[in-house]
């Protein structure tokens, strides 16, 4: 029996499909095991941005000051983390703007045991 060349094209060329996919979900699921750290600012100079490129799992240290921003986590599994401490790190929505955590993101004001939320101004 022959095969003709379109077939035999089309046969050599669906492994490579398979593969492509096996590794995007690879790539995902070694991230999901592997939570990332990333900080602002460092990284990123807005909270916001950090969030953006974060996946859920990972932590975001936020450095000192005062950050005029609303957030929106997107649904994200996300610490948000001060490194020192919610009178040292201020989260202060811009006009008519929230901070929207979602079901599953955390505020952490310290690394300490006994930690306090990132200080969120009204």
């Amino acid at each position: 029996m022959m095969i003709s060349a379109k077939r035999f094209s089309d046969a050599v060329r669906a492994p490579r499909w398979s593969m492509v996919a096996g590794c995007i979900l690879w790539a995902a699921v070694a991230n999901a095991a592997n939570p990332t750290t990333w900080t602002v600012p460092g990284n990123f100079s807005t909270i916001q941005a950090a969030i953006n490129a974060a996946s859920s799992g990972d932590t975001i240290l936020v450095g000192p000051g005062t950050y005029t921003q609303s957030l929106e986590f997107g649904g994200k599994n996300i610490t948000l983390e001060s490194t020192a401490g919610p009178a040292s790190t201020i989260i202060h929505p811009s006009s008519g703007g929230c901070v929207d955590m979602g079901p599953g993101g955390a505020l952490i004001g310290s690394r300490s045991p006994a930690a306090s939320p990132i200080g969120v101004a009204a």
